[in-house]
Order: C-alpha cells, then structure tokens, then sequence
C-alpha cells in the first residue's frame, strides 16, 4: 500500500490516492489501518456536505480512483476481498 498522484480522470478535489497493492494487501487486513494510511497521505478530500472521502485505487484498476466515505469503505465488499486476499 502506497499513495500516489491520481490518475488523470480522477475529481479535481483528488490531490492524492491510496493504492492497494497485490502484494502486501493481506498484510494491511484491517479498515483502520488503510484509514489512518489514508489520512496520513492525504488520500482525502472533503465533500459538499464537509464528509470525509478516501480516494482508493485497486491493483485490478490501476487507472480508476475509487471514492469512499468512511461508512461504504468499511461496508464495501471488494475493499474487504482486495485487504484478505
């Protein structure tokens, strides 16, 4: 798990994403762990409402910014089978 710049169709509030990696993703199991990367990259970014989003990309789709809030990261099922992997 590393950050990165987006890629370039990502949203313009994107300034950074947090990219999961095939080969560590079992390592980093647990949500609060990519959270805290997350946050501490800046894989973040605010929305309308002033939420928190975090900005995920998959090693199946390394070109695609994934936007999460902290409740749909935690409750997504590909995030869950990308991290036990």
């Amino acid at each position: 798990m590393h950050s990165d710049y987006p890629p370039p169709n990502t949203h313009p509030s994107c300034e950074r994403v947090l990219v999961l990696e095939k080969e560590n993703t079992g390592i980093d199991t647990d949500v609060e762990v990519v959270i805290l990367e997350a946050r501490s990259e800046g894989a973040t970014s605010v929305d309308g409402d002033g939420g928190e989003i975090f900005w995920i990309v998959f090693p199946d789709e390394p070109n695609r910014a994934w936007d999460f809030t902290e409740r749909a990261l935690r409750a997504h099922k590909r995030f869950k089978q990308t991290v036990a992997a």
